[in-house]
């Protein structure tokens, strides 16, 4: 703020206008006197003006210089005064919002971040039903089978009844005539022997082998109990040995099913690993370009300010008036659609556009159209003058930008495409463009010459043009539009 300035009322607005970004970024409102102190504590690079915004990245180093390129701060008529004053808070707030993405999570969101995709692995490795189809198998077929009647001891067997017992016991129901009946034979009467005064003691063989189905069985139980502990499984001491069978049979279905699902999770993380690499190598591409564009584009700007500091230094000594030092007004396009309809007007002699006019307008649907425009005509401008002087000596659009003073920027400016895409057909065919018959019988010609015309990563819009300025004088412009097919977009 300004000394002068209301700070209730500038608090409020500055509330108002700054309060989406709460969570991404920490503000302060300095009054008159806190700027003063602030900027007597920091570098010049990092100073803060009245009615404008500085913004500071974190671990910013405020005694290095060379760090407060990183700082950008907007003025108050960028952000208060002009039309566009949303879309500017709308800059800081974006930017912002990129610089708390870039850093580390707390450790806390870390932690839990790692113990939630723990507990959602596990869930899906072992996932499936409760019970195993053994259970269900073995409970059907126990429906199933016959019930076996109970066979009473020999010991309690009464003797045979004799005859006229089995005619009292017969039915006096009458007998049906079709149900042939055998008459009963009685069975002769055993002969009575005498007992022995002591009497040997027998053994059964039907004594003998319960005893050894059982050991077995013991054995086989003890068995399924070993097994059972290996598993991590701990039955009760009175659970019968089918049941236990029927523990196990689940736990081994269960573990066979989370191996099962553990190694198609294996095989979907390989997967998203082997994308995810090949996006990471995109990424680097596009930051390594956006890096070294950044760089280059900083050094042009420094370049710019000492040429401007020294043509100031030579007006006040010429003493040059005052309207020297004004900036020249300039009518620049804020749309693509401008920018073809002064093309079609022929506002540049030189330049002629063949390309589909449908992707140009499209590009106006970006949040950053109004930049992309100007940057597409300020480019526009450097070839038409480039014809006009191509006869001064310069033989390439190349050696013209990186070789005066030009509205175009070297580091944006390239003379080709790589060698897979001008060897591969589907990036060819993708960068043939028209032209006049004069230019090439087929009306077609490879446009390989290109110009960026923002840093929007894979989708980063284009211009393609074809030097013709040895033939005819002219450079025909065949494409503007986002990014086309290539390794790095497809």
């Amino acid at each position: 703020m300004r000394t002068d300035d209301n700070y209730l009322r500038w608090s409020e607005t500055f509330e108002k206008w700054f309060s989406f970004s709460k969570g991404v970024a920490t503000l302060w409102l300095l009054d008159g006197e806190a700027t003063v102190e602030f900027n007597s504590l920091v570098h010049s690079g990092y100073a803060v003006y009245s009615r404008a915004v500085h913004s500071f990245e974190p671990l910013a180093d405020t005694n290095d210089p060379d760090d407060a390129y990183r700082h950008r701060w907007f003025s108050s008529h960028d952000l208060f005064e002009n039309r566009d004053s949303k879309r500017n808070q709308s800059r800081l707030y974006h930017l912002s919002r990129r610089t708390a993405l870039k850093q580390k999570s707390p450790e806390a969101v870390v932690r839990a971040e790692k113990l939630l995709n723990s507990r959602a692995t596990q869930l899906q490795v072992h996932r499936g039903s409760e019970d195993s189809p053994f259970r269900d198998r073995i409970r059907d077929l126990r429906t199933t089978w016959p019930t076996i009647p109970a066979v009473p001891s020999t010991k309690d067997t009464p003797a045979p009844a004799t005859e006229s017992e089995k005619k009292t016991t017969e039915p006096t129901a009458p007998i049906q005539r079709h149900t042939p009946v055998l008459p009963i034979r009685p069975r002769p009467t055993p002969p009575v022997r005498p007992r022995p005064a002591v009497e040997p003691k027998i053994t059964k063989k039907s004594d003998a082998v319960p005893e050894k189905v059982e050991a077995r069985e013991e054995g086989i139980l003890a068995t399924i109990r070993e097994f059972c502990e290996t598993i991590g499984l701990t039955p009760s001491d009175d659970q019968p040995a089918d049941d236990l069978l029927l523990e196990v049979f689940d736990r081994v279905w269960k573990s066979e099913r989370a191996v099962q699902n553990a190694e198609r999770i294996i095989a979907e993380k390989d997967d998203e690993i082997v994308q995810l690499e090949a996006d990471n190598q995109i990424l680097q591409e596009a930051w390594d370009e956006a890096v070294a564009e950044t760089g280059n584009l900083d050094l042009t700007i420094a370049e710019s300010q000492r040429r401007i500091q020294h043509y100031s230094l030579q007006l006040q000594v010429l003493q040059a008036p005052q309207s020297a030092y004004e900036p020249p007004t300039v009518d620049l396009p804020k749309s693509m659609s401008k920018v073809l309809e002064r093309l079609n007007r022929k506002k540049l002699q030189h330049v002629v556009f063949t390309g589909n006019a449908k992707k140009a307008r499209d590009l106006d649907n970006r949040p950053n159209a109004e930049a992309i425009a100007r940057v597409c005509w300020d480019f526009l401008i450097t070839l038409d003058d480039y014809a006009k002087q191509c006869r001064d000596g310069h033989t390439s659009v190349e050696k013209y930008i990186t070789e005066s003073e030009t509205l175009a920027h070297p580091s944006k400016f390239a003379r080709s495409e790589s060698k897979i895409v001008r060897t591969t057909d589907q990036y060819k065919q993708a960068r043939s463009f028209k032209v006049p018959s004069e230019i090439d019988q087929s009306e077609r010609i490879h446009m390989w010459a290109h110009y960026r015309l923002a840093q929007d990563g894979g989708k980063a819009p284009r211009l393609h043009y074809y030097d013709a300025t040895q033939k005819n004088g002219k450079i025909y412009v065949g494409y503007i539009g986002e990014h086309l097919p290539s390794p790095m977009t497809t």
